[in-house]
């Protein structure tokens, strides 16, 4: 997600638009793509998902899978419950999804 959103925004850009979607964060806006936690992917995309639609296509099927991916991390990480396979499935289908975006949409530099 880091890469995509890094090909669509340059440093100064991404700041700048930073402050529209994400001015809501009690911990400030990201300065860098860097600093986005998983939910800040989300939410920047969305607001912006006229500069993503040629990568990601319908937006409803890029927020169902990356919403799920969300709730699944945040389960791991915050050790709310133990890792399914059908959970493992999902991510790594979550995972070859976003990568096939990547390698096809995006313009090699």
């Amino acid at each position: 997600m880091r890469l995509i959103i890094n090909e669509k925004f340059d440093e100064l850009t991404f700041k700048q638009k930073a402050v529209d979607a994400l001015s809501h964060k009690k911990n400030g806006v990201p300065e860098t793509v860097n600093d986005l936690d998983f939910g800040d992917y989300i939410t920047f995309v969305s607001y912006y998902w006229k500069h993503f639609t040629d990568i990601f296509g319908n937006k409803t099927i890029f927020l169902r899978y990356l919403e799920k991916a969300r709730i699944i991390r945040n389960d791991i990480c915050h050790f709310r419950s133990h890792t399914t396979k059908s959970d493992k499935e999902a991510l790594k289908f979550i995972s070859i999804w976003i990568k096939s975006k990547k390698k096809t949409q995006l313009p090699c530099k």
